[in-house]
């Protein structure tokens, strides 16, 4: 499974992508809408936490919202 979610295009961030493959959780940290390698990533024991995470952290006072990727269009 994954979900992304992609920011206000003025912040340094410009998408964030959680990454399911059990047992694991990972939030990777896009700088660009690009195809590329991320520039951080995190791990996580549980979605809950991994989307808590995305949810409530404040990048340059954006707050990120999670959304499923088959109803983004880029």
């Amino acid at each position: 499974m994954r979900k992304y979610a992609f920011v206000d295009p003025k912040d340094e961030v410009k998408k964030v992508m959680i990454y399911e493959v059990e047992p694991d959780i990972y939030v990777f940290i896009y700088e660009t809408l690009e195809d590329v390698p991320c520039t951080k990533d995190y791990w996580f024991e549980t979605l809950m936490e991994a989307e808590e995470y995305c949810g409530l952290e404040d990048w340059n006072g954006y707050r990120l919202k999670i959304q499923d990727r088959e109803n983004l269009k880029i």
